[in-house]
């Protein structure tokens, strides 16, 4: 588990300042430093674009299922149309324990899922668990 590359490029989307602080403040304390943050959709894909520019790509997408303008469902149907995110890894995370999201986003191919509150420990399972 601890083997996983340091140089992991993340990208980080979520409308809640505090939950994206969060996440990040985690990525650094495995010693990921290469990450990206969104608080919306629409700039994420801004940001999965200008990456395509530079020939760069994101290893793992991190998202919120509830945005607005545009839902991490929403976002993640759009990510799986580009050629280089087709099959990236990408986390869901949500505020809402219905099993009915989790059993969608089993089945749309959503990587993994994280009902918050984020910890540590279950977001560092989730990226061991989801990497090849």
């Amino acid at each position: 588990m601890e083997n996983i590359d340091p140089e992991l490029n993340f990208l980080v989307v979520d409308d809640s300042f505090e939950a994206r602080n969060v996440i990040t403040a985690f990525l650094r304390l495995k010693g990921w430093h290469n990450f990206e943050v969104a608080e919306n959709g629409k700039q994420a894909l801004k940001l999965l674009q200008r990456y395509d520019r530079q020939s760069k790509k994101f290893d793992v997408l991190i998202v919120d299922w509830n945005m607005p303008g545009m839902s991490g469902l929403d976002l993640f149907k759009e990510i799986r149309e580009m050629e280089n995110y087709s099959k990236t890894p990408f986390i869901m995370i949500t505020a809402d324990e219905d099993m009915d999201h989790v059993l969608e986003a089993s089945h749309l191919g959503i990587t993994g899922y994280i009902i918050k509150p984020i910890t540590a420990e279950n977001l560092f399972h989730k990226i061991w668990e989801i990497l090849p």
